[in-house]
């Protein structure tokens, strides 16, 4: 059986909103909130496709391939689980 985490789907929507958090030492992670007639979802990208997603402006259209990643563990603040679902860019593979 296959496992999601392993599969990479297409996204294309309207740049909505570009944000970026940097680390203590320095790494840069963007994150772009893409909108289309059926919703609005996150796309997070790692450190290195994150100096090309930083570039893309508000309001124009972007599209990739995301891989859908569940994190889940246990709030230190409520000591409750929680679990959501996080779009994670993938950089094309040569031959697909």
């Amino acid at each position: 059986m296959a496992l999601v985490r392993e599969m990479a789907l297409p996204i294309k929507g309207v740049v909505r909103n570009v944000s970026v958090d940097q680390t203590d030492d320095g790494r840069r992670f963007v994150t772009l909130q893409l909108g289309d007639a059926t919703g609005v979802s996150d796309v997070h990208f790692d450190a290195d496709m994150s100096r090309e997603a930083e570039k893309v402006p508000v309001g124009a259209t972007w599209q990739g391939m995301v891989r859908p990643y569940v994190k889940y563990g246990i709030s230190r603040k409520s000591n409750q689980p929680y679990g959501f679902l996080r779009l994670v860019a993938v950089k094309p593979q040569q031959g697909a």
